[in-house]
């Protein structure tokens, strides 16, 4: 585990006790059997991707190999606003975030408030979030990734994700 990656679990797990609202863990990284480097989900465990909010494929800059993004869970837990979504590909070896997109990036929109939301950073700056480069998409499976984002007031419903440069999934719902 990095040094950095250490540091993002410290913080999470300090900003849900501070916030009380039992922030996610990133002890136990999603698929670290496999060295998938996901992120893991609250209390860490792996995020649960059994629920298919949103889903589209795409073209990758590999030639032939298709990208599928899967929103899983949009969820309100206090302050806070979880994303649990999974990247899976259809090419012959494993791949990071950073292989299919330098700039891999994940934001909200609240378009009832008309504000953007980046994902959450800790006390060093480093975003809770999965570290793009080390991030490995297993070859023939999903691999789930989940980041920490300020929740947007309570009125709001739904957010449009935008991941990396594909198209944004509008109107996922957000649970509590």
């Amino acid at each position: 585990m990095s040094r950095r990656f250490g540091a993002a679990v410290l913080a999470a797990a300090l900003l849900g006790a501070l916030a009380g609202c039992g922030a996610g863990s990133r002890e136990d990284p999603a698929g670290a059997a496999d060295g998938s480097g996901g992120a893991a989900g609250a209390a860490g465990t792996t995020p649960d991707i059994g629920t298919e909010l949103a889903r589209a494929a795409y073209p990758s800059r590999f030639e032939g190999v298709e990208l599928t993004l899967t929103v899983h869970e949009l969820r309100r837990q206090g302050r806070l606003l979880h994303l649990v979504y999974s990247v899976a590909h259809d090419g012959d070896e494993e791949l990071s975030l950073w292989d299919f997109d330098d700039a891999w990036d994940v934001a909200l929109v609240d378009s009832v408030n008309l504000r953007r939301h980046s994902v959450v950073a800790d006390g060093d700056q480093e975003e809770l979030a999965p570290y793009r480069v080390d991030t490995e998409i297993p070859v023939g499976a999903a691999a789930p990734l989940g980041y920490v984002f300020a929740a947007p007031p309570e009125d709001v419903t739904a957010m449009d994700v935008y991941i990396s440069t594909f198209p944004p999934f509008r109107d996922v719902p957000v649970s509590s």
